[in-house]
């Protein structure tokens, strides 16, 4: 997705068809100017609200962010499972 608007949309459906109960762990946050990076990981349950099941969630995530006009903001994220797929 590019853009915010984008984004906004995507989440939002996302959103409308699950609810996430995680836990987020912060490994490392490192800044350098105006750019900073956090590893963190994930870990959790996500309930598909058209199934109505449950899956355990969890994932390896990497925030790149960008300090603009002083504030900082999401630039970059990626994202990987760590659970086996069945």
């Amino acid at each position: 997705m590019i853009g915010r608007e984008a984004v906004r949309g995507a989440y939002e459906q996302v959103f409308r068809t699950i609810r996430l109960s995680v836990r987020f762990e912060i490994h490392e946050v490192q800044e350098i100017g105006d750019w900073a990076w956090a590893r963190t990981s994930s870990a959790g349950r996500t309930r598909i609200l058209a199934a109505g099941i449950e899956v355990q969630e969890g994932n390896n995530e990497l925030f790149l962010f960008r300090r603009e006009n002083l504030v900082w903001k999401i630039h970059r994220y990626l994202f990987a499972t760590n659970q086996p797929r069945a």
